[in-house]
């Protein structure tokens, strides 16, 4: 449920921060942000590392690691994006994509809202 209630207020957040208008606002809005992100990271971390056989540790480790690396071209999807529709509007489309994908793939899943 912490990757649930993580990409939901990193969602949220930056939804806010694509409207925003306030300096201060923004920042607060980039802070709390930034607290769902290692909520996130480490929730997924824990479940490969805890329903993963022993012996496939590393490989499924070493896979997860490669595609946490793969979000650099999404930063090229998102300027090209941002470049067609707008930045407040790419990035409204960014979270809003990233909070359905985790409901999505989890809210399906009986094993995965077991764990």
């Amino acid at each position: 449920m912490l990757i649930l209630y993580a990409s939901t207020i990193w969602a949220a957040t930056m939804i806010a921060f694509a409207f925003s208008t306030s300096y201060h606002l923004t920042l607060f809005i980039l802070f709390v942000m930034g607290t769902a992100v290692p909520l996130w990271i480490t929730s997924i971390s824990t479940i490969l590392q805890t329903q993963t056989e022993k012996p496939m540790l590393g490989r499924v480790m070493s896979v997860y690691a490669m595609s946490m690396q793969i979000g650099m071209v999404g930063s090229f999807v998102g300027a090209w994006l941002s470049q067609l529709i707008g930045n407040d509007w790419m990035l409204l489309l960014a979270g809003s994509t990233f909070a359905i994908l985790n409901f999505l793939i989890i809210l399906p899943s009986r094993e995965l809202r077991r764990i």
